[in-house]
């Protein structure tokens, strides 16, 4: 990559050595990876095919250097918010029109950044290799649907395709709120009120209470990260509207649990009633390294059946798990089904999967 050169004549050394942000983001592009992190006294690292990549002829980035990137992006204004709050998030569109989301922050006091690369074109469901009940999920006119998995596992792209699927066909007006807005989508037969944290509305909690005055079919909840948005979610999804969330969970069976007690004990059982009741379904996704390079996901999906509600209220996610595993013919499947499947498939290598087995073998223990 080369170096900005600046042309004026009194220019600083400093100044004539700044990275330029478009070069960065071409090269990321360029590469198809999908994070950029950034740091003051580090080179630039990308995180290509899953493993991090150093790109050689980077120097170790200096003060200078992440001040002229992170606020070519964030905007000079924010510099004061940037050093007040030590957290800060933002979503730039690059001149290609794909968008990166960013998070600004420190560790040990240094200038930091970490970027993750945001497709601006929508795939479909086709494209992604989304379980079939996928399909069915979309199709419902209330009840809460849950995109779960680890950060970087891919739940943004899958909830992005999920909703252009609905916007090509229905007519619906649906409200996203974000932290921050990822996916920028045009209106076909549907209309969208996109709202951003910290620009459209102050908080989540507010956004989520004015929501249903604002004529909603469905609300997509990027991130319900603590009780007050989850029973906000499942609330809006008993009154009858569709409702999409994300939650940061590494299985299916995982997200009951993680629900349940994100909340005081004496309220467990109804947050548990509650979502027996609303639930459409939840699935699971993580990202792994192909054969030859690249990167597959793994799913695991359930959709809420009489009986998969009858667990959910006991709280027995062991025999969700099972119920998963016997549910082939209503579209349900475990991640360990799904890899064995690519396994034998030849599409990944077992090793690299190898947790997937060993947790099942733990859970067997516990049984």
């Amino acid at each position: 990559m080369n170096q900005e050169q600046t042309t004026e004549k009194n220019d600083s050394p400093v100044e004539a050595k700044l990275v330029q942000v478009n070069e960065l983001l071409d090269l990321a592009v360029k590469l198809r990876a999908s994070d950029i992190h950034l740091a003051e006294g580090q080179p630039i690292i990308y995180r290509l095919s899953g493993k991090l990549t150093k790109i050689e002829g980077i120097d170790m980035l200096s003060r200078e250097q992440m001040e002229h990137i992170v606020f070519k992006m964030a905007g000079k204004a924010n510099a004061d918010h940037i050093y007040a709050l030590k957290d800060f998030d933002l979503s730039y569109i690059h001149n290609d029109g794909n968008v990166f989301r960013m998070n600004i922050f420190f560790k040990r006091g240094k200038l930091s950044a970490a970027l993750r690369l945001i497709e601006n074109k929508v795939k479909t469901l086709e494209e992604l290799t989304l379980p079939t009940l996928c399909q069915k999920f979309v199709r419902q006119k209330q009840g809460l649907v849950l995109i779960t998995g680890p950060t970087g596992s891919g739940k943004t792209t899958s909830l992005s395709a999920m909703i252009e699927w609905i916007n090509q066909r229905f007519n619906y007006h649906i409200i996203t709120i974000e932290d921050p807005i990822e996916v920028m989508f045009t209106p076909a037969k549907s209309i969208f009120s996109q709202r951003e944290l910290n620009e459209d509305t102050l908080t989540m909690g507010n956004a989520l209470k004015s929501v249903l005055r604002q004529d909603p079919d469905i609300v997509v909840i990027a991130e319900m990260r603590d009780p007050d948005t989850i029973s906000a979610a499942i609330s809006i999804a008993e009154t009858g509207h569709l409702v999409f969330g994300t939650l940061h969970t590494s299985g299916a069976g995982q997200t009951i649990n993680r629900i349940s007690t994100a909340f005081p004990p004496s309220q467990q059982q109804q947050i548990l009633d509650k979502l027996a009741d609303s639930l459409v379904g939840v699935m699971s996704q993580r990202l792994v390294s192909k054969i030859g390079g690249g990167r597959v996901p793994l799913f695991e999906i359930f959709e809420n059946t009489p009986a998969v509600a009858h667990l959910i209220r006991s709280g027995d996610t062991i025999q969700l798990k099972n119920l998963m595993t016997t549910g082939s013919k209503q579209g349900m499947f475990t991640m360990e089904k799904y890899a064995e499947d690519l396994i034998n498939k030849g599409v990944i290598d077992k090793e690299e999967v190898q947790w997937l087995f060993e947790e099942d073998d733990e859970e067997e223990t516990k049984r």
